[in-house]
């Protein structure tokens, strides 16, 4: 009966050992690139204001100018 008790002890511990907890996170996703973009606090998806908002929207190239 004890060598049962230590394998599950010893599967526990591995597993508990090699298993990472998730964990939540703030600021991995940026607000914008760019000055202009940061200044409007990530509205720069939905309102492009220089090229290098395509970078989080590609489709913000359609309404930038020339």
């Amino acid at each position: 009966m004890k060598p049962i008790i230590n394998k599950k002890i010893l599967a526990f511990t591995l597993s508990a050992i090699v298993t990472t907890p998730v964990l939540a996170s703030n600021g991995n996703q940026p607000t914008g690139i760019g000055q202009s973009a940061k200044a409007v606090g990530g509205a720069g998806i939905a309102y492009p204001q220089d090229t290098l908002a395509m970078g989080i929207n590609p489709a913000a190239g359609v309404h930038l100018g020339n």
